[in-house]
């Protein structure tokens, strides 16, 4: 692969693509949207030699239909499944694959695959892609301190750390990504949702009646209850029709029967029927707490229904009021006026449908997608060959806390006081292994806390740089990294507990062993399979190697 220009079309020999945590192409197929999920990798399949999907559920027969290979993957064995992907794909003899996320939940996976891949000797590009900012999503629902968005923004910030670029739906997505992540805007890229070209074919049908449409999951986030209130304020003698599913149902008709609306809640159906029902409803309205980049709207645009947003997050940026649609504030009482508005003008309604379906057909059409796609992945295996965003070939200077990374973090105390602790020789030998392989102003040294005879000793044997009883250890960092004239993302620092996290924090590339504090694996961008004492040193030490020479 050179250039990032694919020979003959090909991108490279597998595209390694890992669903979302919990899903299957299975239950897409159940759920009637295999086709919509599916349409994008249909038409990249063939620019790869073959196309792998890491599943969680039993996907067989839908993987055989579809002409791929499916592997079953699990949070209980990550190493496990990850290892068989790589066998799938080194026994197709592939030397080249790129592995992407269809969401950034379960983006771990994908971290422990391109690892597998990188063993067994594949080339591997990884890109990191998000529809909706997860880690957001959690933090609106569970609390910014929950531990639902502090888990999601570790393993959010573990794949963009890694990931050789970094897609999102949406431009603010990205720039808030960018952000907290401290990404440089040339590993991020902007792809929105796509939209299948049947949601532009076939006229309007209309409908006998007033018919307001609106579809998701029966949660509080879609706020149908807001819908069904403001439904009512405008006085429709129509139907409002609901599609899909949740907890809300029972809930949901109750209200409405409490205020004479004529609510239809039909359950989940197919994406054709979906389709078929925004090409003959009068309205589509969707007025969610937060959205991604809302797939359903996108749909509803491009079939030419007229739509209502309400200018929340994930909505308010698809549509612009009264050119491609109509937007409101974040305001029951607006919404129900502007239903009323909308349901009594039929002229201004064609005008805003007709808008919308051309400029979704512009925007967000598959085969322009599908070009942006190819484009990055394409870009993502150039930038992947030259290393240019892998992390550890730009380490420079590695930093290592003593007790519980180079130890075991236990102590031996003996009658005299003196003190001894367990080591690992085979971290010793990772040390000099890397010594010789660094290049010329390559440095490693140990910053420590404690000031112990002890390591002070194994530094010498290991010939390392020591630095002991340092209280507040960032200052200290910083000041070595300038006096060296390396740059944070030149410096890496394996780390395993509180006192570390600050460190880790500034580092380029945070480290945390395997039985390291949970504040300290939050932060880290990697997180070793040995504990510390136990090898952790070692692996460090190979890793870097390996990204040393390429």
């Amino acid at each position: 692969m050179t250039g990032g220009t694919p020979q003959q079309g090909r991108i490279a020999d597998a595209l390694v693509l890992c669903l979302t945590r919990g899903m299957s192409l299975s239950a897409w197929q159940d759920s009637g949207v295999l086709d919509r999920e599916w349409a994008l990798y249909r038409r990249l399949s063939k620019r790869y030699g073959r196309v792998v999907v890491c599943t969680w559920g039993d996907d067989a027969a839908a993987a055989k239909g579809l002409g791929v290979e499916a592997v079953r993957v699990s949070d209980e064995d990550p190493s496990g499944s990850a290892s068989r992907v790589a066998a799938v794909v080194k026994g197709a003899n592939a030397a080249t694959a790129v592995v992407k996320t269809n969401q950034f939940e379960g983006g771990s996976m994908a971290l422990a695959v391109t690892e597998a891949l990188r063993g067994a000797g594949v080339r591997k590009a990884l890109i990191a892609r998000g529809g909706y900012p997860w880690s957001r999503f959690q933090a609106w629902k569970f609390g910014p301190d929950s531990a639902q968005a502090r888990g999601a923004a570790a393993e959010e910030r573990a794949l963009c750390a890694d990931a050789d670029i970094v897609i999102g739906t949406t431009a603010t997505m990205i720039d808030d990504l960018a952000w907290r992540y401290e990404m440089p805007g040339s590993k991020t890229r902007v792809v929105p949702n796509y939209v299948l070209a049947d949601a532009f074919e076939g006229e309007r049908s209309g409908s006998a009646q007033p018919f307001v449409l609106a579809a998701g999951r029966l949660e509080p986030q879609k706020r149908f209850d807001t819908l069904i209130r403001a439904f009512a304020a405008a006085g429709s003698r129509g139907v409002l029709r609901v599609y899909g599913q949740g907890p809300l149902d029972g809930e949901l008709r109750r209200l409405a029967a409490s205020l004479g609306v004529r609510l239809e809640l039909p359950g989940r159906v197919g994406h054709a029927d979906l389709l078929r029902a925004m090409r003959s409803c009068d309205l589509f309205v969707q007025c969610s707490a937060f959205e991604g980049h809302p797939k359903t709207l996108l749909e509803a645009m491009a079939s030419g229904a007229c739509v209502l947003v309400t200018d929340t997050t994930g909505l308010g940026g698809c549509v612009e009021h009264l050119r491609t649609g109509f937007k409101v504030g974040d305001d029951e009482a607006a919404l129900g006026e502007a239903m009323g508005l909308l349901l009594s003008d039929t002229v201004l309604r064609d005008r805003l449908g007709t808008a919308a379906r051309a400029g979704a057909k512009a925007r967000f059409d598959l085969g322009v997608v599908e070009a942006l796609e190819a484009s990055i992945h394409a870009e993502a295996v150039a930038l992947a060959v030259s290393g240019g965003s892998d992390p550890w070939s730009r380490v420079r200077m590695l930093v290592f806390d003593f007790d519980g990374v180079m130890s075991n973090n236990q102590v031996l105390v003996m009658q005299d006081g003196t003190e001894g602790v367990l080591c690992n020789r085979s971290d010793g030998m990772g040390v000099e292994m890397l010594r010789r392989a660094a290049p010329e102003g390559f440095s490693m040294l140990v910053l420590s806390k404690e000031m112990n005879p002890v390591v002070a000793a194994r530094c010498r044997k290991l010939k390392l740089e020591c630095h002991q009883g340092v209280d507040d250890k960032l200052p200290h960092l910083k000041k070595l990294a300038m006096e060296r004239g390396v740059e944070r993302e030149g410096v890496a620092y394996v780390g395993n507990d509180l006192n570390d996290v600050a460190c880790m924090g500034w580092a380029g590339l945070p480290i945390a062993v395997a039985d390291a504090y949970p504040e300290c694996k939050t932060v880290a961008r990697h997180v070793t399979r040995a504990k510390g004492g136990l090898g952790a040193v070692r692996e460090v030490c190979d890793r870097l190697i390996a990204a040393l020479r390429g």
